[in-house]
């Protein structure tokens, strides 16, 4: 099965534990999805809310490899909200695709830099939303590609294939110091 993921502007506070928003959270929930926002994502000076909703559902569930972002920003009243999903081999692209020995991650704290340093003259500005939701999509995409660092792995942090045995390794490493004496 493939990684399914709902998400929106759903106007329902789930940090508000009233019996709508229990049996609201349950729909998911029963089908096999999973919440992966649960902090205030909607901040006013009387309130703060979580409205904006991001569930997940995926056979091979690892919670560990999603992190919610949820990034405060002068553009809207709500958080920009991502979610980041982490592959085995890493965010594919050219340089480092199907390749063992490196590894890509996004500095988080250069993102929310970033995001927050944006000026979003031209999304203010335009005056037709395509336009304007493409502007927002390019910068996003480009912030994300230039805070996204590939580093090489060294040896010990790499995935062994599962034919080479921890015997055969050993004893390869002593054969190794044996050459150098």
């Amino acid at each position: 099965m493939e990684m399914v993921v709902l998400l929106g502007d759903i106007n329902v506070d789930i940090l508000n534990r009233a019996n709508y928003t229990e049996m609201y959270l349950n729909i998911p929930s029963k089908n096999g999805f999973e919440s992966m926002i649960s902090c205030p994502i909607r901040v006013t000076l009387f309130s703060q809310t979580c409205i904006d909703h991001i569930f997940v559902k995926n056979n091979n569930f690892d919670r560990k490899s999603f992190l919610p972002i949820a990034v405060e920003t002068p553009v809207t009243d709500h958080y920009f909200t991502f979610l980041q999903y982490s592959f085995e081999k890493g965010i594919p692209n050219n340089l480092v695709e199907n390749n063992p020995h490196f590894k890509k991650f996004v500095e988080h704290d250069e993102l929310k830099d970033m995001l927050a340093r944006e000026r979003w003259v031209d999304i203010y500005v335009c005056e037709d939303i395509d336009d304007g939701w493409n502007s927002f999509f390019e910068i996003i995409l480009k912030i994300i590609e230039f805070c996204t660092k590939a580093v090489r792995l060294n040896q010990t942090k790499r995935k062994r294939k599962t034919l080479i045995s921890n015997g055969i390794i050993q004893l390869l490493e002593e054969t190794n110091q044996i050459q150098e004496v």
